[in-house]
C-alpha cells in the first residue's frame, strides 16, 4: 500500500553506505554557527560567543518548533495520515 511511496525516498536516505558518509562528513566539519562562535570568540570574548551560542540555540529550537508545526498543520487534514 505505501510501498510507491518509497520511490519518492531521496537516495541518500535509501542508501545506508551514502548515509553514512554524509554523516561521518558533516559531523567532523564545522558548519557556519561553529565558525560564527569561533570567530565572535576572538574577537570579543568568551562572555559574547556564549551569548551568541544560546542565540544560536534558541533560533534553532524555534526553527524546528516551527517546522514541526507547519509539516503537522500540512499533513493532519489529508488522506494520506491514515497510517
Amino acid at each position: 500500500m505505501w510501498h510507491h511511496y518509497l520511490a519518492e525516498v531521496p537516495e541518500l536516505i535509501r542508501s545506508p553506505g551514502a548515509f553514512a558518509i554524509y554523516v561521518l562528513v558533516s559531523s567532523i566539519t564545522p558548519g557556519p554557527n561553529n565558525v560564527m562562535l569561533a570567530a565572535v570568540g576572538v574577537a570579543k570574548g568568551h562572555r559574547a560567543a556564549l551569548r551568541t551560542g544560546a542565540g544560536v540555540s534558541v533560533g534553532w529550537a524555534l526553527q524546528i518548533a516551527v517546522c514541526g508545526f507547519g509539516l503537522v498543520a500540512l499533513v493532519r487534514p489529508s488522506h494520506f495520515s491514515a497510517w
